[in-house]
């Protein structure tokens, strides 16, 4: 990602964007393009077109990143910059699904022990990224919280992979791996592989299922009526799917 979205080109339009005469009365600036090097182009141009105004004041700002590895190496980036003209974070939907996911299940899910997250996408490496940032609170707070943890067993070809990429991204950021936290099952999330898992787990505590988006890169093979399937034979499982023609999220 370095190479992609860390030196961004100023174009005709960002160029444009700088000579606008508002940006030394800008209080707060929101860069929520779907593309990651478009804002920080914009970005690039209106600091600029600030500076050379001498406008000097701090303010919030907040920049569209959603691949969620992408977004906190530029948090910290931003944290240990020399730049003061901004109070800079960054928003994506993958760790905004990811955190209202693991609410929904965590504070209103009665108990759940385990969540199997089927699939591979950037949503998974957020969902256990959110995770792992729970369970360092909770031992934190000496356990004293109003609710329980699950652990993660992420579903997919590919599981054992991104399992230990999380466990390497949490050591490179200096945090304790968390491997008890995040394991992985490396067999396509099919009805009989899901049936056994959601079996087994049911002797131990409460599951949840998380079906994510397809992968950006290869696809899905997932089938698209698992999680009904699933929800047909343990109608007292949360399970949560993804839908490219959802309007919002159901209530079923």
């Amino acid at each position: 990602h370095r190479d992609l979205h860390s030196f961004p080109t100023r174009r005709s339009s960002d160029l444009s964007l700088g000579a606008l005469p508002v940006w030394q009365k800008l209080d707060r600036l929101y860069l929520l393009h779907a593309d990651p090097s478009t804002n920080l182009a914009r970005l690039h141009a209106i600091g600029q077109a600030r500076a050379e105004r001498g406008a000097t004041r701090r303010i919030p700002l907040i920049v569209r990143i959603d691949d969620p590895w992408y977004a906190v190496a530029w948090r910290a980036q931003q944290a240990g910059g020399s730049d003061s003209r901004w109070a800079a974070d960054a928003v994506g939907k993958y760790e905004v699904t990811a955190r209202r996911l693991l609410d929904e299940i965590v504070e209103r899910g009665g108990g759940a022990t385990r969540v199997l997250v089927c699939g591979t996408s950037p949503l998974t490496l957020a969902l256990c990224a959110d995770l792992e940032q729970r369970w360092r609170e909770h031992e934190f707070c000496d356990g004293q919280t109003d609710h329980t943890l699950p652990t993660i067993t992420v579903v997919a070809d590919s599981a054992d992979e991104y399992a230990t990429d999380h466990r390497h991204r949490q050591q490179r950021l200096g945090l304790r791996s968390g491997g008890e936290y995040v394991d992985a099952v490396s067999e396509a999330p099919s009805m009989a592989t899901l049936t056994r898992l959601v079996g087994d787990t049911r002797g131990q505590g409460d599951c949840a299922v998380i079906f994510v988006d397809a992968d950006p890169m290869f696809g899905s093979a997932i089938d698209p009526t698992i999680a009904t399937r699933l929800a047909m034979r343990f109608p007292d499982v949360p399970i949560f799917a993804w839908s490219a023609k959802a309007a919002g999220a159901g209530g079923e």
